[in-house]
């Protein structure tokens, strides 16, 4: 209950004359027992006895029960509710202490000492007297405003400026969950009055001061700049995955025990405090931890002052579905460095760097000596993201040269120096950081210092503010954006032809390199081919130091305006992955590449080759069988012919169109005339143009020069070189085989030789073909046969012998007539005569038919070169262009045709050719015909016959009449018989008839049966 002021004169008057009638009275009635405290009664109330055991603060005036509740609402402010529990405060604060009336009376009636306060009871009792006389406070406001005081002081001490603070009595007390009644009724309070105790400190008065104070920045640790948001870079730091230690300064009063819960700020949790602390569960969501100290000073002596204690607690994010806390994979990409290596300009080569942090690791900080906290030891930071690179620039807590002066750069490119070959040393800019970029060119995605965040934040922001750093969403302070880095080189000289050369290890490939130019290899390149490589990147290992995160490496080289790759994009990415370098398959081609997929038509425009045909050759063979001659009496036959053939090489297509080794393929459908003209000019330009030497064939040294005169050597060469073992092949068999009596091939030659070698044009084609010439001069063959004919057509060829003759044959004479006569027998008996010689197949019979069929062969494996074996389709495809047989004087061809037309006949000199037009393309044709052998050809091959018998005949019939016309002149010239018979000069002029080609001086009897054309 409230009371009202006594008068003045009460309590200046009558106050101490009852006073000391007390002390009278006890003074005359020592056995009387009081029945409370003296003080309380002698103003009209009622107090329970004053017990010095129930001061459970015998040293102290104070005896004070606290809970200090704060809530961290952010790094700026943090807000209490502080509840107290008063048994015993200070009397002097009160105006009860000693040199007053009622504070001698407490010390002189209740024998309460110098280091006893003013009960509960006794302030209740006095709680609305003034402290100091009309109009000053009341006791209960004295004792309100010093709690007031007390609370503020404290909080400044320990947390900061006390921004406001509001105090006030409360009727409970509530502390580790037992409930305190508190009262401000003196009408209750005592045994007296109905309380349920003895206890002058029972029940408590109680006040509750509701508080907030501004925070300093030095309680989190971070270095306070002018462009410090506080807030937003603690709670980035936390949602980073930082745990940041924050210290305060607790402050427990002499007399007082207290109990400080600390809840963290809604984004945040207390991961854990210092050895005097403990954490609490709180209930979210989502659920969090809080912080809780004890300190008990009740039993502080007179001398001791406050009792200050500094408390640690670790705080972290509190993680959540709509935001969570940053995790990083372990061995996730930290940066993501590239270097494009730009040979467009082999005179000007230069190289871009730029390397993406997204995040550093703890260890990568230490070692570079980062750290964004005033103590380092105040916060452990797995990592900083780049959002929280970001941060750190942006309000100002670390020097970003920090991050420039310790990125090994320079390792990272003497690196590449080391490993691509060819790049010597190399002048690098200074790094710098790219202020913001889309994802286009050298980054791979957008970001950079200035990058301000559109997606995946849903943090509030105000339009025309820029978000450096996201606080809230699915991408909250991670490194989804990174930062970049960049710097370029100066210019330098460095080529194709450069790298080919530092990477060679073959003298012979060094040579050829030395002699090519940038106009060659870009040729090269445009004749067709596409080089297909894989490439093991494992040594770009070698580029990224030990010392960074894990890295991902990315260099690009962009080629030469000339080369293009198969994918359009002119530049090569090989790449070190997180998971470890990739196999990285290349693919180089030309910019204007050849393309076989045209027609070649000759001077007349006539299609000789498809644009289907990869292989286009047009061949001219010319096949002459001058003479074929049956030489019955020599039992011999003998031919004379020669052979002309030309090969015009267009363009050579590869089966597959790819030669593959070791994981290397050159992919080239079709070679072009111009490429071999182009290799053998750059080798003509070698100091040791390249060649081969094949060793001895044929017992001859056979070996090619790259040069145009080497090839045309070489070319030559294989036409002795066949020749030669064509000779000693017949010299084998004569000498090996029982049934070759004479094998004579000398007289046959065959010349090679090509052109067309000359050096090629800018572009590479194929309208000019290389010209392979294959020539066999006219030569003779005579083959004989040394055998009893009677035998032979019995079956029985023991005794047979062979002789090959080649221009001459001697052989002996055997029954020539009985041949002719059983040749011309079987001919009229197999119907074959007719009235214009001999024909096979008769008339009435089918033609003889031969299917022409080309494109459907399977191509042959001809070889290898460098140990790389590789297919050709030369010689598995047609060849184009005429064939032509001219066939002997007499021999022919009837009723020749060709299903498509491709066949015709023509004659010269007497002598009949057959030319087969062989079409582009794939040939399905038949060619069918009757040979007709003539009187002609009868008649040159056995005129000899006939002759001898005329001959015989005529001189049978002059001798007849040489002897009828010497009866006559016995008869006339009897007389006359006794001379010699002479002979005449007009009987020697009459056997001028006798005269015969055949029987010439010195000629044989076997040329006699060759008789010239007519």
């Amino acid at each position: 209950m409230t009371r009202e002021p006594e008068s003045p004169s009460l309590q200046f008057g009558v106050l101490p004359f009852l006073i000391m009638s007390l002390f009278c009275l006890q003074m005359w009635a020592p056995l009387v027992s009081a029945a409370g405290m003296q003080s309380c009664s002698a103003t009209g109330g009622t107090c329970d006895e004053y017990d010095h055991a129930e001061d459970l603060t015998p040293n102290r005036q104070d005896w004070v029960e606290g809970t200090y509740v704060f809530d961290l609402v952010s790094t700026s402010s943090i807000n209490l509710e502080l509840t107290w529990a008063i048994r015993e405060f200070d009397r002097d604060s009160l105006g009860l202490g000693s040199g007053t009336i009622i504070g001698d009376a407490l010390e002189d009636t209740d024998g309460l000492d110098a280091n006893d306060g003013a009960p509960a009871d006794l302030i209740r009792e006095t709680f609305n007297q003034p402290t100091a006389g009309a109009g000053s406070p009341t006791v209960g406001q004295k004792l309100k405003s010093e709690v007031n005081d007390a609370v503020q002081s404290a909080l400044e001490s320990g947390f900061g400026t006390v921004t406001s603070i509001s105090t006030d009595y409360v009727n409970s007390f509530t502390n580790g969950g037992v409930l305190t009644e508190c009262s401000t009724d003196e009408a209750t309070d005592s045994l007296a009055e109905g309380a349920s105790v003895d206890n002058v400190f029972e029940p408590p008065l109680c006040f509750t001061a509701v508080a907030s104070v501004e925070l300093a920045a030095g309680n989190f640790n971070l270095n306070a700049t002018s462009d410090l948001d506080l807030e937003r870079t603690y709670q980035g730091l936390l949602t980073m995955g930082a745990e940041i230690n924050t210290s305060f300064q607790l402050t427990t009063q002499p007399g007082h025990k207290s109990s400080f819960v600390i809840n963290p700020p809604s984004y945040s949790t207390v991961m854990g405090v210092d050895d005097n602390g403990s954490v609490v569960a709180r209930v979210g969501p989502p659920s969090y931890w809080a912080a809780k100290w004890s300190m008990d000073h009740l039993n502080a002596q007179e001398v001791d002052t406050d009792l200050l204690q500094t408390v640690d607690l670790q705080m972290a994010h509190r993680n959540s579905t709509q935001t969570p806390t940053v995790w990083i994979e372990p061995d996730s990409k930290a940066l993501d460095i590239k270097l494009v290596l730009d040979l467009r300009d082999d005179t000007a080569a230069t190289i871009d760097f730029a390397a993406g942090l997204y995040y550093l690791d703890e260890a990568t900080l230490s070692s570079w000596g980062i750290d964004m906290f005033s103590v380092s030891s105040a916060a452990s930071v797995p990592v900083i993201t780049s959002d929280g690179i970001r941060l750190a620039y942006h309000n100002g807590i670390v020097d970003l040269t920090q991050f420039t002066d310790q990125f090994p750069l320079g390792d990272i490119v003497e690196g590449l120096g080391d490993t691509v070959a060819g790049v010597g040393d190399i002048e690098m800019s200074e790094l710098e950081w790219v202020s913001q970029t889309e994802a286009n060119g050298i980054f791979d995605q957008a970001g950079g210092l200035n990058y301000s965040h559109s997606t995946g934040c849903t943090e509030p922001v105000a339009a025309g503010v820029s978000l450096y750093y996201c606080l809230q969403g699915a991408v909250a302070m991670d490194e989804s954006y990174p930062i970049y880095l960049q710097t370029t080189s100066q210019p330098f000289s460095m080529s194709l032809v450069d790298i080919l050369k530092a990477y060679n290890t073959n003298e012979m490939v060094d040579d050829f390199l030395n002699g090519v130019q940038q106009n060659d290899l870009e040729r090269v390149m445009n004749s067709g081919i596409a080089l297909d490589t894989i490439i093991d990147s494992s040594y770009l290992d070698t580029i990224i130091p030990n010392n960074l995160p894990p890295s991902e490496l990315t260099v690009e080289i962009l080629v030469p305006s000339w080369i293009s790759t198969l994918d359009g994009t002119s530049k090569i990415v090989l790449n070190k992955t997180i998971e470890g370098t990739q196999e990285t398959e290349i693919s180089l081609t030309g910019t204007s590449p050849y393309d076989w997929e045209h027609e070649i038509r000759d001077e007349n425009d006539v299609v000789i080759c498809h644009a289907n045909q990869s292989t286009c050759v047009v061949s001219s063979i010319n096949f002459d069988w001058e003479k074929f001659n049956l030489n019955e009496w020599s039992q011999s036959i003998s031919f004379t012919f020669a052979l002309d053939v030309e090969f015009s090489v267009y363009r050579i297509g590869i089966p597959g169109g790819s030669i593959e080794s070791g994981g290397t393929g050159v992919t080239m459908e079709a070679i072009p005339s111009d490429l071999i003209r182009l290799l053998i000019d750059i080798s003509s330009r070698m100091d040791e143009p390249l060649s081969h030497d094949f060793g001895e064939v044929g017992g001859t040294d056979l070996e090619v020069t790259g040069t145009r005169q080497g090839m045309k050597d070489f070319t030559k060469d294989i036409g002795e070189v066949v020749t030669n073992l064509i000779h000693t092949a017949g010299d084998e068999a004569e000498s090996k085989f029982d049934e070759v009596q004479i094998m004579d091939l000398s007289s046959f030659i065959i010349q090679t030789s090509i052109s067309g070698i000359e050096a090629p044009d800018q572009d590479v084609t194929d309208d000019e073909p290389l010209i392979f010439k294959v020539n066999i001069p006219e030569v003779s063959f005579t083959i004989g046969v040394e055998a009893n004919v009677a035998e032979l057509q019995e079956g029985n060829t023991d005794g047979m012998r062979i002789s090959v003759v080649t221009d001459t044959l001697q052989s002996v004479f055997m029954e020539p007539m009985r041949m002719a006569s059983n040749l011309f027998t079987q001919g009229l008996y197999g119907s074959l005569v007719g009235s214009n010689g001999v024909t096979y197949p008769p008339e009435g019979d089918d033609r003889i038919t031969i299917p022409i069929k080309t494109g459907v062969n399977e191509p042959e494996k001809i070889g290898d070169v460098g140990g790389v074996a590789f297919d050709t389709s030369m010689f598995s495809e047609n060849l184009t262009g005429p064939i032509s047989f001219t066939l002997p004087r007499g021999v022919q061809f009837v009723d020749a045709t060709s299903n498509s037309g491709a066949l015709v006949l023509s004659e010269e000199g007497g002598r009949q050719t057959l030319t087969y037009y062989v079409p582009a393309g794939d040939v399905d044709d038949e060619i069918s015909f009757r040979i007709q052998v003539g009187w002609m050809y009868f008649l040159i091959q056995f005129w000899i016959y006939p002759t001898i018998v005329i001959l015989l005949l005529v001189l049978v019939i002059r001798k007849w009449r040489k002897r009828r016309k010497r009866k006559k002149r016995a008869v006339a010239n009897r007389a006359d018989n006794i001379n010699k018979a002479q002979l005449g000069d007009h009987e020697f002029a009459d056997l001028a008839g006798f005269s015969s080609p055949a029987l010439r001086r010195g000629e044989s009897i076997e040329e006699m049966a060759e008789i010239d054309d007519y």
